[in-house]
């Protein structure tokens, strides 16, 4: 015995006339089966928690928890409606908040330094943001922040990019990140330099963070198959740090010109750094 719709059988009986003549419910096409959900039409608000001047640009950290109210005058920033949407397809309510977050850090960043920040801000392939063309910028977060850095492009920077990131200053790293993270130079310096523990685990978190701001700046100039030993960080008390690639990227010494800074701020550290071809 044959069976199965008509679209598997020969003979000119529609979808919906087979379904009622085996005793089953029609199929309804598939644009009916599942109706458009609604766009969102309002703007998710966040509290700014601080605004920077650093030496690449603004660094502007907003608060991972949505605010009340709807005035602008206590300095609270904006997620566009279309990047509310955009988020929803996202599993945890926590990256929500950080894709949402991200871009309203940056929408007040962008403002502040005279860009235009009325639009929604996607993301391209690798994940980062697509900002207009003439601003520069990058953003992280962590848990209950996201921050941005920003600013316009000087006449000339078509091979320059900005990375940025945060860690809570008091997060625990586990020995195979370490390891993961840190060369063995690195190691070995931090085992000379610091006094005890926790100062180590100071140190190795930020030359991690370092190196997540460095790889954000490096995959906008398209810098392919970075690992974190790849690159060697040496902070400073001055709030600058050294960087050099080693091994088999060692030759990006010559293609690449990395500015970094650093500071902390309340309970986070903060990355900056600025790359440019040379």
């Amino acid at each position: 015995m044959r069976c199965g719709p008509p679209a598997m059988r020969r003979g000119p009986m529609s979808l919906v006339a087979w379904s009622v003549a085996v005793g089953r419910r029609p199929f309804a096409p598939p644009t009916a089966m599942v109706a458009p959900r609604p766009p969102l039409t309002r703007p998710l608000r966040f509290e700014t928690a601080f605004a920077l001047k650093v030496p690449h640009g603004l660094c502007v950290g907003v608060r991972l928890a949505p605010a009340a109210g709807q005035g602008a005058e206590d300095g609270c920033t904006w997620a566009l409606p279309t990047e509310v949407q955009a988020s929803k397809t996202m599993l945890s309510r926590e990256r929500q908040l950080s894709y949402c977050g991200g871009r309203a850090a940056l929408r007040k960043a962008m403002a502040d330094c005279g860009a235009p920040a009325d639009q929604p801000i996607a993301r391209d392939g690798h994940g980062a943001p697509v900002l207009p063309e003439g601003v520069l910028g990058s953003i992280s977060h962590t848990r209950g922040l996201a921050v941005a850095l920003v600013r316009l492009r000087r006449p000339g920077e078509e091979g320059t990019a900005l990375g940025v990131d945060v860690e809570r200053a008091a997060r625990a790293l586990r020995s195979p990140v370490a390891r993961r993270v840190l060369t063995a130079a690195e190691a070995a310096g931090l085992e000379e330099e610091a006094a005890d523990d926790d100062a180590r685990r100071r140190g190795t978190l930020l030359r991690f963070s370092f190196k997540e701001a460095v790889y954000k700046a490096a995959s906008q100039l398209r810098v392919p198959g970075l690992a974190f030993r790849a690159l060697e960080v040496r902070p400073h008390l001055d709030g600058t740090a050294a960087a050099r690639w080693v091994g088999a990227t060692e030759a990006l010494n010559a293609e690449l010109a990395t500015d970094l800074r650093w500071r902390e701020e309340g309970e986070y550290f903060l990355t900056f750094v600025e790359m440019r071809r040379v």
